[in-house]
């Protein structure tokens, strides 16, 4: 991957309803070349799909990660489980991880009983194959983003999809219905949206345009896998104890900085930060926890970590919110 290369994933990571043509004028390239390489990095799977950025603060409850370990699952048993796990709305993802645990769902709800709902429903589909789990409840999202991982300089990054908000506005059906729509795809025409909901287009830009200004939308994404790219993805869960809102400050400021950290979130439970590393090695990992140790020993009382070896279902938008 040459420079050029890691310019369009930067600006398209976070950009991807922008017109080609803007981007090639912005890179210095043809439009003819930004069209043919990011082809490229859709053919070889290196982005999977594009997806709007949907502020879930303004329909949500809560946040949550489940760890499960099973037992005695088998491949075939275990595509089963997890494919009535990713027809539930309310999952926007599943991982297969190592470790202590064998596999990773976040998952939102709109109130509590959605959560006792939920894990049920979890309940259900695996279980004698679940032998334990562990919830934890997210509680501020610091970073989720892939952005800064292609940048040329050190910049900080605290992009996320669950901003903490005061007050929720109220939407109507047109706007769900635009927001389900650029939620699977943030590359599609407004024209189609307008053919699906049965308004002009001229009126779908200007709600998509409202959306944006309201910061329900907060941004078009690229869905990237970068495991196509040759890093090594490791969940790491760690457990604090912070003696001062200034010490957390100064952790959460430091994943932000990270370019190989792409998602941070904090927590309630048995760990206070669960973030997500990506790493060419396992000295690279080593060296990472370390450096944490190291920088903050009187602060971080315990480090899990725990590979993604796969990414087996990932959403931002969770369509049962927005009912």
């Amino acid at each position: 991957m040459d420079e050029l290369d890691r310019k369009i994933l930067y600006e398209i990571s976070e950009n991807a309803r922008e017109s080609h043509n803007v981007l090639a004028r912005k890179l210095r390239c043809s439009r003819e070349v930004f069209d043919y390489r990011l082809k490229k990095f859709q053919d070889q799977r290196i982005i999977n799909t594009y997806q709007a950025r949907i502020n879930i603060s303004n329909f949500i409850y809560g946040g949550y990660i489940l760890l499960i370990q099973t037992i005695n699952l088998s491949k075939k048993s275990e595509k089963l489980i997890l494919n009535k796990v990713k027809s539930n709305q309310k999952t926007q993802f599943i991982g297969n991880i190592g470790g202590e645990y064998d596999l990773i769902i976040g998952f939102t709800t709109k109130n509590i009983n959605d959560l006792y709902d939920y894990i049920n429903f979890i309940n259900s589909c695996f279980g004698k194959s679940k032998s334990k789990s562990l919830l934890l409840t997210m509680v501020k999202e610091i970073k989720d983003s892939y952005k800064s991982l292609f940048s040329s300089s050190e910049e900080p990054n605290n992009i996320v999809s669950m901003p903490i908000i005061s007050i929720k506005i109220k939407i109507d059906d047109i706007d769900k219905k635009i927001l389900i729509a650029l939620g699977n795809d943030a590359t599609l025409a407004s024209w189609k949206i307008a053919d699906k909901t049965k308004i002009s287009e001229v009126a779908i830009r200007k709600r998509i345009s409202k959306l944006i200004d309201s910061k329900l939308i907060l941004g078009f994404r690229a869905m990237i896998d970068p495991s196509k790219l040759d890093y090594q993805a490791h969940d790491l869960f760690i457990k604090v104890n912070s003696k001062s809102e200034k010490d957390e400050i100064e952790l959460i400021n430091l994943f932000q900085s990270r370019k190989d950290v792409t998602y941070a979130v904090r927590t309630i439970g048995e760990y206070d930060f669960v973030i997500r590393l990506l790493v060419k090695n396992n000295i690279e990992l080593k060296n990472y926890i370390q450096e944490l140790r190291n920088k903050f020993p009187d602060i971080i009382s315990n480090i899990i970590s725990q590979p993604l070896f796969e990414t087996i279902y990932h959403t931002q938008l969770a369509e049962s919110f927005l009912e």
